[in-house]
């Protein structure tokens, strides 16, 4: 369990850099042009899929058993990469 431990906190860092991104992306939005904003809807819409997805694989790794912590984890760092390249790629097309 120690390895679940220690891979949570890991996990809880990243969020937490995560969430300094998520900040700026909001300052750039709240530049937008009311209008201009409909632009970015789905590429929205496609992050906010992405965390639920990672909130998801969080819950499962909380909740995994010595087993299935390999696969779990897996699955996790799997979702955590697709929500980073998410706003990564939002970030990119914003002023």
């Amino acid at each position: 369990m120690a390895t679940k431990e220690a891979y949570l906190e890991q996990v809880l860092t990243e969020v937490e850099e995560f969430a300094e991104k998520v900040a700026l992306l909001k300052a750039r939005l709240a530049r937008e042009k009311p209008g201009s904003k409909l632009r970015y809807y789905w590429e929205l819409e496609y992050l906010r899929n992405r965390f639920a997805d990672f909130r998801k694989q969080i819950e499962q790794l909380e909740e995994a058993d010595e087993v299935r912590i390999e696969s779990v984890r897996e699955s996790t760092e799997s979702a955590w990469q697709s929500l980073k390249q998410a706003i990564e790629t939002l970030l990119n097309e914003l002023p």
